[in-house]
C-alpha cells in the first residue's frame, strides 16, 4: 500500500519525495501548479499596473494625488519586471504594501474633494 501522498503537507511531501516515487510526481505537480497559479496572478497585476498607470497619465501629472499615486505604481510595476528574483511571500508582501498606501492616496484624495465641497 502505497502514501496517500494528495493528503500530505508540502513539507511532508519534499521529506517522502526522496524514497517514494508517488511522492516525488505529486510534488511535481504541486509546484507546476503552484507556478502556473503564481505566474497567471504575476500577469494579471502587469496588465492592472500598466492600465493604472495610463490612466494616471491620462489624469495629468502635476496633482499631488497622481504623483503619489505614480510613484506607487512604479514600485509596483519595477518589483513585478524583477519578480523572477524575489520569493512568492516576498512579492504578495511588496505589492500588499504599495496597494495599501495606493488606497490610503486615493481615501486621501476623496476626503478633500468632499471637504472642498462643503
Amino acid at each position: 500500500m502505497g502514501l496517500p501522498v494528495a493528503a500530505l503537507s508540502d513539507r511532508e511531501l519534499m521529506h517522502y519525495a526522496g524514497i517514494d516515487e508517488e511522492a516525488q510526481l505529486e510534488l511535481a505537480k504541486r509546484s507546476v501548479d503552484y507556478q502556473d497559479t503564481y505566474l497567471n496572478e504575476v500577469e494579471k497585476l502587469q496588465k492592472e499596473v500598466t492600465e493604472l498607470k495610463s490612466e494616471l497619465e491620462d489624469a495629468g501629472s502635476g496633482d499631488a494625488v497622481a504623483s503619489s499615486l505614480a510613484s506607487c505604481i512604479s514600485r509596483v510595476h519595477g518589483m513585478l519586471k524583477g519578480f523572477e528574483s524575489m520569493d512568492a511571500a516576498g512579492m504578495t508582501s511588496a505589492i500588499k504594501l504599495a496597494l495599501e498606501e495606493m488606497e490610503e492616496v486615493v481615501d486621501c484624495s476623496d476626503e478633500q474633494e468632499e471637504s472642498e465641497e462643503d
